[in-house]
């Protein structure tokens, strides 16, 4: 795929911004634009300040570059995605081959893994409603896509949490320090989630760009889906070693079962597990020496 146009709406500090960085290195990536509310922190000179709810402002930017690629960062509900659809109809997105649009791996909260891994969610198999207000609203932009017919030319990224270098959230450092407490501290077993540096989440987001189809539902998640105990417990257990752990072999998550990126819909590159186990064992050593 030549002469590539790619265009981000959002997420242009964190992941969006290391995949920017990663397209501007490639050679198939022609001209790359992004769109957000915040001032890109790369300096990017193709950056436009804007909200996405500012549907003429987007239709005008898709129509002007017209790009071949939509990266979708900031769809978070039933409204954000018909705004798209409703661009498409209007033909502000017939340049448009693949749209990747983030969602989230916490769906498998509530519809089995092994069921519905990389495939559409059916309503009717949902036990109980879904009362956290994120995951819901990332289920009814799934299901509204899914219903339209603009989802032959979608992936929908069911992404996991993703903690950084510098674990901007902090999420992952408190967590460590209570594992290293050994206090007693709850966990809802039910609650599953993966987890995934920036860098590695950028990465793969690259991998689905090149692919020259969409490729519909895809995971970059955890195959085990741990619940938050076992990874309580795991974090625990390295945390009675007296050494700083730096081997492979002893991360912080056992990367065979645990922190991984998994998929049937996009190759991995062999030194991305790697990768994910440097950035575990980087931020590991930070919480052990603090």
């Amino acid at each position: 795929m030549n002469n590539m146009k790619v265009f981000i709406l959002g997420g242009n500090r964190y992941v969006g911004l290391k995949l920017l960085k990663l397209m501007q290195e490639k050679s198939e990536i022609d001209d790359v634009f992004t769109l957000s509310r915040t001032k890109n922190f790369y300096n990017f000179k193709n950056h436009f300040l804007g909200n996405r709810q500012d549907t003429r402002l987007l239709e005008s930017l898709l129509c002007k570059y017209r790009p071949d690629i939509l990266i979708d960062m900031i769809c978070f509900s039933k409204n954000d995605i018909q705004s798209i659809l409703d661009l498409k109809s209007k033909g502000a997105l017939d340049s448009i081959k693949h749209y990747i649009v983030i969602s989230s791996f916490f769906v498998y909260n509530y519809f089995p893994y092994k069921q519905f891994k990389e495939k559409k969610l059916s309503i009717k198999y949902l036990k109980s409603p879904i009362k956290e207000p994120y995951t819901k609203q990332k289920v009814e932009m799934e299901t509204t896509l899914m219903q339209s017919d603009f989802f032959e030319f979608s992936s929908i990224v069911r992404f996991p949490f993703i903690f950084s270098s510098d674990d901007y959230t902090q999420r992952f450092q408190s967590f460590c320090e209570q594992a290293f407490s050994k206090t007693k501290v709850y966990f809802d077993n039910n609650f599953r989630f993966s987890m995934i540096s920036k860098n590695s989440a950028a990465l793969g987001l690259y991998e689905l760009i090149t692919k020259k189809m969409p490729q519909g539902y895809v995971d970059l998640a955890n195959e085990g889906c741990l619940t938050q105990k076992q990874i309580y417990e795991n974090i625990s257990d390295l945390g009675s070693y007296k050494k700083i752990i730096t081997s492979l072999d002893n991360n912080i998550y056992n990367v065979k079962k645990d922190l991984c990126i998994s998929t049937n819909k996009i190759s991995i590159r062999k030194n991305l597990r790697e990768e994910i186990n440097l950035e575990a064992n980087r931020l590991f050593n930070k919480v052990k020496n603090t």
